[in-house]
């Protein structure tokens, strides 16, 4: 009886059949293997567009922060306090925390997919390190979107230095004039 060997199926390695021909039983040899040949190249393009992402966010809102043009400021509220809406003032709150909040996420989520990438690391760190991001990010979004909600001046903190004076001195208008 001479064995029908075939070397490899698909991603199979030592695959052996036995038998002598037509008319004999086929059997398997119990060692197969996968072949994995290292890295994910899909997690690494969508790391590489989370955080191309992530960077064309930071940059617009640090050009919206500390621009000096027109165009960079075309978030700040320019009427006063006392005729400010939830509607007027919303511009504020995503140029200065919900558009840094979202490049800080993805770029978050592109530490995690480049984690994804090498197999060896993902077998040990991908699970805890998702799970930790994922909370951290869920508490973060919290810290900051909430602060942002429906408020006509936001915290102080949040506006450039060029603007906190302004903002500072609405507050303390509103503080004396609506109670």
């Amino acid at each position: 009886m001479r064995p029908f060997v075939i070397s490899s199926i698909a991603n199979l390695d030592d695959v052996a059949l036995e038998g002598d021909g037509e008319n004999s039983p086929v059997r398997f040899s119990p060692s197969v293997t996968w072949k994995d040949d290292g890295m994910d190249v899909s997690s690494l393009v969508a790391a590489a567009l989370c955080a191309v992402v992530a960077l064309a966010l930071l940059v617009l809102s640090v050009w919206f922060r500390w621009g000096g043009s027109r165009a960079a400021r075309w978030w700040v509220r320019r009427h006063p306090v006392d005729r400010a809406s939830f509607a007027s003032s919303a511009p504020e709150a995503l140029a200065l925390g919900v558009l840094p909040y979202l490049a800080q996420l993805m770029a978050a989520v592109a530490l995690v997919a480049m984690v994804h990438v090498a197999p060896a690391v993902r077998e040990v760190l991908f699970s805890p390190m998702m799970w930790t991001v994922v909370i951290g990010e869920l508490i973060l979004g919290i810290a900051v979107l909430v602060p942002l909600s429906n408020r006509r001046i936001l915290p102080l903190f949040v506006y450039p230095g060029w603007l906190r004076p302004l903002r500072r001195d609405e507050r303390e208008w509103l503080r004396t004039h609506e109670r």
